[in-house]
């Protein structure tokens, strides 16, 4: 006999299987980039190629669903909404405002005691990264990997209206949903195309639009999948997914994968995988449990932070003395070693101080009125 899908009746409560998927996207990502720096690029048939583009795009899903699951019932005036901001923003800036410093303390360190160039930056374009708001006020990001967080960062501004949408008419809420679905997607697929490469395109690839219907079909799936009466239905979207990341063709360039059918076929994907990992249960094995659990949890800093060790190491063994083997394993370890310091002196801090403000924000506007 099938089971109903349960989800979080509290938002303290977790969805383990998204966990788990964040965490999995996050190593991905994190070994995509490191296998193309000692080994360079692969076509885009390889899975991990694949993957170096479409585990961010998961990221979006993830943000849509579990923001819906947590808020479509919760945000019911312009108090709620701010928040929800005020707890979004510590969630993400404390994190990439410090990894921001290091890395212009290491850049002012190298021009001073090296001799390298240093890029410094505007004072606009540090407020703008330091507000998350850089992609919105058309700045560039100052962190590699930063890009997301300013699509992110867009998408909770919108998600107000759209949870708005939803508390006062189920039809309006579809049908916004429907028109950024096609509008967001038509952007795309007009703006991208497959005669240029991915990085001559890398403007309007990280443009918030762009992947604005990933975290739209995730908000979608948040409110939806509490209705899925089997669990067999959801655990059959994870297996087509990742058999479709795995076996769909495609062209040898990664401008393949995000111009023409195949940007809706992927993104497909993607979202099928996100739901397929709602129904995932808990690890039998403790074991593998806990290291799924604990790769959830830092999954922020090891997104932000591996490319900055990966960096460190290249840049301390130009040589070449430890080998590419031996280079690509150090770069992981150090990673989660410092992810982990990250997630605990950093990050918990930023969401503990991020909670006390919503709260007091929260008391003073229910004063107000």
């Amino acid at each position: 006999m099938s089971k109903l899908v349960r989800l979080p009746q509290t938002e303290s409560e977790r969805i383990i299987g998204l966990d788990y998927l964040r965490g999995v996207c996050a190593i991905l990502v994190m070994l995509y980039h490191i296998r193309w720096e000692f080994y360079g690029p692969f076509p885009a048939t390889d899975f991990l190629a694949r993957m170096g583009i479409y585990a961010v795009a998961m990221f979006f899903v993830l943000s849509g669903i579990s923001i819906s699951i947590s808020y479509s019932s919760r945000m019911a005036s312009f108090r709620d909404a701010i928040v929800f901001f005020v707890r979004r923003f510590f969630r993400l800036s404390p994190l990439y405002t410090f990894l921001i410093t290091v890395t212009l303390l290491i850049g002012l360190c190298e021009s001073k005691y090296l001799g390298t160039a240093w890029g410094r930056p505007r004072f606009i374009e540090m407020v703008a990264n330091i507000s998350m708001l850089f992609a919105l006020m058309k700045q560039p990001y100052l962190l590699g990997g930063g890009w997301s967080l300013g699509a992110e960062v867009a998408y909770y501004l919108l998600y107000p209206l759209i949870a708005f949408a939803y508390i006062r008419s189920k039809h309006m809420f579809y049908g916004l949903l429907a028109l950024l679905l096609i509008g967001s997607f038509g952007f795309g697929l007009s703006k991208l195309s497959s005669s240029m490469s991915l990085d001559d395109q890398w403007g309007v690839y990280i443009n918030p639009v762009t992947n604005l219907p990933l975290f739209v079909m995730g908000v979608y799936i948040g409110t939806v999948v509490r209705y899925v009466q089997s669990s067999r239905w959801i655990a059959l979207a994870l297996v087509v997914g990742v058999l479709g990341f795995v076996l769909y063709p495609s062209g040898a360039n990664s401008i393949s994968l995000v111009t023409d059918s195949n940007r809706i076929v992927f993104c497909g994907f993607s979202t099928l995988v996100v739901l397929g990992s709602v129904g995932c249960p808990k690890m039998k094995l403790h074991f593998l449990h806990l290291c799924l659990h604990w790769l959830a949890s830092i999954t922020y800093s090891v997104y932000l932070v591996h490319l900055i060790v990966l960096g460190f190491v290249v840049r301390t063994d130009v040589q070449g003395i430890l080998g590419r083997e031996v280079s690509f394993s150090l770069v992981i370890v150090l990673s989660l070693v410092v992810a982990s310091a990250l997630y605990k002196f950093i990050e918990l801090p930023g969401q503990h101080i991020g909670r006390i403000i919503a709260n007091t924000v929260k008391s003073r506007l229910l004063a107000v009125h």
